[in-house]
């Protein structure tokens, strides 16, 4: 939870604060120019000064001049903006000294004195003002540093420097100094802004700017009491368990001494607020993250040391950027696009295949009659989709097949990859631990032998930099090796669960179709004692009439009161006029198929040469048609007593998975084989 402090002298809105020693510097704001120090140990407000009564804030910036200080008990602070478009700009300066060494009546006597030197706005004449008279400085941010400051008006701008660069349009803008290891990275500043992020980066020999996008925060709104914090070695936002009292905007919040934020003023709603608050440090971060700020801690000591060393050794100096800025820049590990893509690819065929096992299915005996029998009935409809979904599924199969082929191919690649790196490591580990022996007996001696330590020395730094680059391109790959495994065991587990949906299905067709044959057969058996339904589910299902053509026919044979042996006495004629068919044709089937009920006439097969058959019915193995076809994971289709009877003859890794025999069936091909068959009789 935060801490409640007590409250403002007055509402400040907007307000700057700048940090000196146990003080809080709280300049000015929206609807007050008054200005207090914050004492943080003593924890009460003293005031300071004003600005002139003339001028108002809106968004206005102070900054310290750091460059200029001789004086240790002193700071001198810069104020400027917070003035719109075409408005005369205003410029401050103060040399401040604590308020809180000086006695309350001197300080009430030195605030009437006209030559006061300190702790007083100076305004500056219209030469010096920072800003021209069409520029809108509202919300205004500045940084000491390469002379930066931010502008609303679409600008970046660097002072006493003509050149201007229209960028992105900001205001009331989070704008601080880029720091990795608590230290400053010169002429690197952060910028968040709304919906923008940015790196900028100023070049002063060349003088000019670059930008880098940053991840912004997701929170949208402009009033919350949520706590964010941002990264700037991770590059990533994150939001803290701790909350503020209430929603707040425009407030502003400064480090103390590294331990505590102070959160002052704002607005809530339209109320402007005195609220003064702080959370400590700790209460920013998870349990992880605080193990890792004594690392930080002695990483910025050993930095500190390094620095030492490099004024004493100045020919070490280039070892020490690289390996300060190996310390603190931080390589991301990217994940390939095409395994990216692979991995939704996969991801949408789970999905698929969820659906259609967890689809509700109607058992056969649960449906209607005229659904079972018609052609445009549920069975049907059903039987329609099942056809569709096993047409589709080889296709799907040999894509994930591909997809197998092409992930174990990067599993080879990069494991062999990540052996190279293991070994040249291994190799520059050995060169080290040669070259540290050397160097130091080399140091025993005399000073005769200093040159040839320091070059052994070069050396030696120079291996620990290729190892230190080899150990982060090991775990790089050690990453990557990881994520593409698990993209191996996500397509198999594909493979998998479209062969059990594959096997299952054509089950449920096979089952289906013999529940359909035997029932047929059985109507045929008893035709001499069909009923009006039997009859009727006879004409329909030889005609592949529709539920409504079959419901009619029902209807017919019940109104004209016909049997089976009424049937019999037909005509081809009677057939078309009684059952009102379109199409003579239709009475020719009907009674012919009727006839051939009644008499049982076989069908003699007739045979078709070898010649006649398509190759992609015969299986590769026994060059014979396939009883049952099946795809194995080489992507070639065998019948499969074929191959179950020879697998172990052929690449045997290439069609067994964790040592077992994956096979596919092709309920397509078997189809179409049916189909030719029944087309050579």
């Amino acid at each position: 939870m935060s801490t409640q402090l007590p409250e403002l002298p007055k509402s400040f809105t907007a307000t700057q604060c700048i940090l000196f020693k146990e003080e809080l510097l709280i300049c000015g704001g929206k609807q007050t120019n008054d200005c207090y120090s914050y004492h943080t140990l003593k924890k009460q407000y003293k005031y300071i000064c004003s600005y002139p009564n003339d001028v108002k804030l809106s968004g206005h910036c102070v900054v310290q001049l750091i460059h200029s200080q001789t004086n240790p008990n002193e700071i001198d602070l810069l104020s400027f903006g917070g003035q719109g478009k075409d408005t005369m700009k205003q410029t401050f300066s103060m040399k401040y000294k604590s308020v809180w060494e000086i006695s309350d009546h001197n300080h009430h006597s030195n605030l009437k004195s006209e030559n006061q030197s300190f702790n007083t706005w100076i305004r500056h004449n219209e030469d010096t003002n920072i800003g021209k008279f069409e520029d809108n400085l509202i919300g205004v941010r500045g940084l000491i540093g390469g002379k930066i400051m931010i502008y609303y008006n679409e600008t970046i701008e660097k002072w006493h420097n003509t050149k201007r660069e229209n960028k992105f349009g900001i205001q009331y803008h989070c704008f601080v100094p880029l720091t990795m290891n608590n230290e400053k990275v010169i002429n690197h500043f952060i910028l968040f802004c709304r919906n923008t992020g940015l790196l900028i980066k100023y070049d002063e020999q060349n003088q000019t700017f670059h930008y880098e996008k940053l991840p912004i925060s997701t929170h949208t709104q402009e009033k919350i009491n949520s706590v964010y914090k941002y990264s700037m070695k991770d590059k990533t936002w994150n939001e803290c368990k701790i909350t503020l009292p209430m929603k707040i905007s425009l407030s502003f919040a400064i480090l103390n001494d590294d331990t505590n934020v102070h959160v002052i003023g704002g607005l809530n709603g339209n109320n402007e607020l005195k609220m003064h608050v702080s959370m400590n440090i700790e209460q920013l971060f998870e349990k992880a993250e605080l193990l890792e700020l004594p690392k930080a801690y002695e990483l910025k000591k050993e930095i500190a040391r390094l620095k030492e060393i490099t004024i004493r050794a100045k020919r070490k100096t280039e070892l020490l950027k690289k390996v300060t800025s190996r310390i603190k820049i931080k390589k991301d590990f990217k994940i390939s696009q095409e395994w990216e893509s692979r991995k939704i690819g996969m991801e949408a065929l789970d999905k698929q295949l969820k659906e259609w096992d967890e689809e509700k299915r109607t058992e056969l005996n649960e449906m209607n009659w005229d659904d079972i029998w018609s052609f445009d009935g549920a069975f049907e409809q059903a039987r329609n989709n099942d056809f569709t979904r096993a047409n589709s599924i080889p296709s799907i199969i040999k894509t994930l097949l591909g997809h197998r082929t092409s992930i174990k191919i990067d599993v080879n690649t990069t494991t062999k990859e990540f052996d190279e790196i293991i070994e040249k490591q291994n190799l520059i580990k050995q060169k080290i631990d040669e070259k540290y022996l050397q160097k130091i007996q080399l140091k025993k001696g005399a000073d005769e032998a200093v040159m040839r330590y320091t070059e052994c020395a070069k050396q030696y730094n120079d291996l620990c930099w290729m190892e230190s680059d080899l150990e982060f391109q090991k775990q790089q790959k050690k990453q990557e090796i990881g994520y593409i495994d698990e993209l191996l065991a996500f397509n198999d587990t594909f493979i998998k669960g479209f062969g059990r949906f594959t096997e299952d299905l054509q089950k449920l067709t096979q089952d289906n179709q013999k529940w359909i044959d035997e029932h047929w057969k059985e109507l045929q058996q008893k035709w001499h004692k069909w009923n009006s339904q039997e009859i009727a589910i006879f004409i329909g299902h030889t005609l592949k009439c529709k539920k409504s053509k079959i419901n009619l026919f029902h209807q017919t044979i019940q109104k004209n009161t016909i049997d089976s042996m009424a049937l019999l006495k037909m005509s081809k004629k009677d057939w078309m006029d009684i059952f009102e068919l379109k199409m003579f044709s239709q009475a020719c089937i009907i009674h012919d198929s009727f006839a051939q009920t009644c008499h049982t006439y076989p069908i003699d097969a007739m045979s078709r040469g070898q010649e006649d058959i398509p190759k992609e019915y015969l299986c590769p193995l026994s060059k014979r048609i396939m009883a049952d076809p099946v795809i194995a994971l080489d992507g070639v289709t065998y019948d499969r007593s074929s191959i179950i009877n020879h697998y172990h003859n052929l690449s045997y890794s290439s069609l067994t998975l964790d040592g077992e025999l994956k096979l596919f069936p092709d309920s397509l091909l078997q189809q179409k084989i049916q189909n030719f068959l029944k087309s050579s009789k």
